[in-house]
């Protein structure tokens, strides 16, 4: 009650984050016990994908380093928020950028293993997953992997071995978006 009241008391119209799991908090989580937020709450990927669609941001070419791209879908993103499309829209915005696709992707996303308290419960766990979720995103051949989560991002990162660590690059959607302008 008290995080929406601060939040309500600020003016804002929007409030955007970059955590799938902090929107969801704050919209269907918070909803289910009865406390909802006055102003919008997005997502950054659908905030950013609203301005490209706006013509508020205009993409071009991204640095040759990030033209082939993974997505990590993150699963509170997917499943939870029902958006895979704001990735992709942004990515394809980007004129010369080549994205892919895991054989799990979208609603279908393998969790990267730092969702929720499992990287606390049993952190081994975790990067076991998160090793395993690399293996299926490195079968696309690319390098560079983006995803539109903090936690995913660092725990995808766990499940990198010393080699890995030297050749595959782990990105947020803003950067890569970024880059872009």
């Amino acid at each position: 009650q008290e995080n929406i009241e601060l939040i309500n008391k600020t003016g804002a119209e929007i409030v955007v984050s970059d955590c799938p799991g902090c929107v969801l908090t704050l919209t269907k989580r918070y909803e289910t016990i009865g406390v909802k937020t006055k102003v919008k709450v997005m997502h950054i990927s659908k905030y950013l994908n609203s301005l490209i669609k706006r013509g508020k941001l205009k993409p071009g070419n991204t640095k040759e380093e990030y033209n082939k791209v993974t997505i990590h879908d993150p699963c509170l993103l997917a499943r939870n928020l029902n958006d895979t499309s704001s990735i992709r829209a942004i990515l394809r915005s980007i004129p010369n950028l080549e994205v892919f696709d895991p054989i799990y992707a979208k609603e279908h996303t393998h969790c990267c293993g730092w969702s929720g308290t499992t990287h606390w419960a049993d952190k081994e766990i975790a990067i076991k997953e998160a090793s395993n979720r690399i293996k299926e995103l490195k079968e696309t051949g690319v390098k560079i992997f983006v995803s539109a989560c903090p936690l995913c991002e660092l725990g995808l990162g766990y499940g990198l071995n010393d080699e890995e660590k030297e050749k595959i690059k782990i990105i947020d959607i803003s950067e890569v978006l970024a880059d872009s302008l």
